[in-house]
């Protein structure tokens, strides 16, 4: 099994099967009868860092192959991808990652294949072009999302680790001209006069998009269903559903999407939500190593709470058992205390959630006790906390 989420930054499908449907037809070859076939590309600027992520049940690295988008048999490059996480049980799931740098496909269109084992997933078309011109007349979209830590919300993460996938992105064609404010006001009416007892409004928009092909339709829906949905680093809540309609004779659709901006910066409130709006948001920091073998100390950073800390004996440990206390001072215990041991089936996991300061960072301190000749894997994550 191998499988890419809808939210990815790209497109992929398993074009395997006898009967064409939308998952497994590419969108130059999704015919419907006699309403005519659109091909579409999906869009990135030149110099973007295209971020990507797949799920297996295998723990074979799958390789990333780049094509001219001529569809020939020559690959233009290759690339392994990297493990970001492993969660072990009845049926073990493996979370594979990209970081790919179009530089070297500017002004192009290419396509990507996923291959591991016998499986391969193939990309709609991704074209990379200058998109600077579209972006400043208001014609393509930026949007940007994530989804928070699972301790922080129930919204389905849609198949992707987001600790190791901090945010993603795409571009979409539309337009926000037409506003969509909210405005509430609650009136005391005297015998005199009236009176404004409580007020609130909302700045909002329509955005309402290009012809596009379905699966468009489906990533649109899904991001705006996360907690943090950005268009044009504007945060934005959904009001209603998305209803898309086709557009013209053909096999494209086009469709409006009602948003509120989440925190109305300058009318009820002066600070709150993403202040950075840049690609170097970080919502998780993550220390982690697979050769612990003493004694050792790292940085909580200002700004984050440690979450999660996961410790498990590598292959090459040597002791049955070995005991940590982990805390802000030199053999400190106060954020966590207890035996790991080597025959344990998954790592032993701690969830502090707090810090030791409010407005510093501060150091945790690893003591490792009872066992010569450990080797541990340590994964500490630290979340994104709102104390300034």
């Amino acid at each position: 099994m191998l499988a890419s989420s809808i939210v990815n930054s790209v497109m992929f499908k398993d074009l395997s099967g006898s009967y064409p449907n939308k998952w497994n037809t590419l969108q130059r070859n999704r015919y419907h009868g006699g309403f005519t076939v659109k091909d579409y590309a999906q869009k990135f600027n030149n110099g973007d860092t295209i971020r990507l992520q797949v799920i297996s049940d295998s723990a074979t690295v799958p390789s990333l192959k780049i094509y001219d988008m001529d569809f020939s048999a020559t690959v233009l490059d290759t690339i392994a991808g990297t493990l970001d996480s492993t969660v072990t049980g009845i049926d073990t799931r493996y979370w594979y990652s990209w970081d790919l740098d179009m530089t070297a496909y500017n002004d192009n269109c290419i396509f990507l294949t996923i291959e591991q084992d016998g499986d391969t997933l193939t990309s709609e078309p991704v074209e990379i072009l200058d998109l600077s011109d579209l972006i400043t007349e208001g014609r393509i979209k930026y949007v940007k999302y994530t989804n928070l830590d699972r301790g922080n919300s129930d919204l389905d993460d849609y198949f992707i680790d987001w600790a190791n996938r901090d945010y993603m992105f795409f571009y979409i064609e539309g337009i926000d001209r037409d506003a969509s404010p909210q405005d509430e006001t609650e009136v005391l009416d005297g015998s005199q006069s009236k009176t404004i007892i409580n007020g609130r409004s909302f700045s909002g928009t329509t955005l309402k998009t290009g012809p596009v092909p379905d699966y468009m339709v489906d990533r649109m829906i899904a991001v705006s269903n996360l907690d943090v949905f950005m268009v044009n680093a504007v945060e934005y809540i959904k009001e209603s559903s998305i209803e898309p309609e086709p557009f013209g004779g053909s096999t494209l659709f086009q469709f409006s999407l009602e948003l509120t901006e989440k925190n109305a910066i300058g009318i009820n409130i002066d600070d709150l939500g993403i202040e950075d709006t840049t690609d170097t948001v970080e919502w998780h920091k993550e220390y982690s190593s697979d050769t612990v073998s003493a004694n050792f100390d790292i940085e909580e950073p200002d700004g984050y709470l440690v979450s999660n800390i996961l410790i498990q004996h590598a292959a090459t440990s040597v002791p049955a058992s070995v005991n940590v206390d982990i805390g802000y001072t030199a053999l400190g215990s106060e954020i966590a205390s207890g035996p790991i041991f080597k025959s344990a089936s998954r790592p032993t996991a701690f969830q502090p959630n707090m810090r030791d300061d409010f407005d510093a960072a501060s150091r945790i301190y690893f003591t490792f006790s009872g066992g010569a000749g450990f080797v541990l894997r340590i994964k500490v994550l630290f979340q994104l906390n709102d104390i300034p």
